[in-house]
């Protein structure tokens, strides 16, 4: 990916940056891959007696960086770091380019992901020939619970026009919900 940089110095020393403070690069430069250079998926599980299974999926992705384009659209007309009195210079600056800088806001998206944890219980085959069925069991399965990234944007991992193009960009999409399934598996 390719963006314009910046530099900025708060000239007056007054800890507010302003557009005069801002000095832009003169030509893009590369500010890293839009597609992950590292990926890994864990799935562990652990079977308990005969009858009980836990089980998860967690992914990582890293080596990446995403276009924040929701993150600076928002800032090119109003944003925290402009107004808040605690915002430091460097993300006043990052605030206060974002018309024409956007190598800030490629960023790392690298992340960890919590994707699953299931709990699987075999119901008794005594309990399951009631019915007249062989086999049964009830599964309690929580999806995307947690992320854990630097990325300010809403997700790391989706771009609004999904991965149709190399260069990734983050324009207010939202990730996947967590969610909470029951489920009940009848073999007849």
């Amino acid at each position: 990916m390719w963006g314009r940089g910046y530099t900025f110095n708060d000239a007056n020393g007054d800890g507010v940056i302003v557009p005069g403070e801002i000095a832009l690069d003169t030509a893009d430069r590369y500010v890293g891959s839009p597609v992950p250079t590292r990926e890994l998926s864990v799935a562990p599980s652990l079977v308990i007696g005969r009858s009980v299974t836990i089980a998860a999926l967690i992914d990582h992705r890293g080596g990446f960086r995403v276009f924040n384009a929701g993150g600076r659209a928002r800032c090119i007309t109003v944003c925290e770091p402009l107004y808040a009195p605690n915002a430091s210079t460097a993300e006043q600056a990052r605030a206060v380019s974002a018309r024409q800088g956007t190598a800030s806001w490629m960023e790392d998206a690298s992340f960890v992901r919590w994707r699953e944890l299931s709990l699987a219980w075999a119901i008794p085959p005594s309990w399951t020939k009631r019915i007249g069925a062989h086999s049964s069991s009830v599964v309690v399965a929580g999806r995307n619970l947690f992320t854990s990234t630097g990325y300010t944007g809403l997700n790391p991992a989706g771009g609004y026009l999904g991965q149709t193009q190399i260069a990734q960009q983050d324009v207010f999409t939202l990730p996947l919900p967590a969610t909470i399934s029951l489920r009940l598996d009848v073999g007849w």
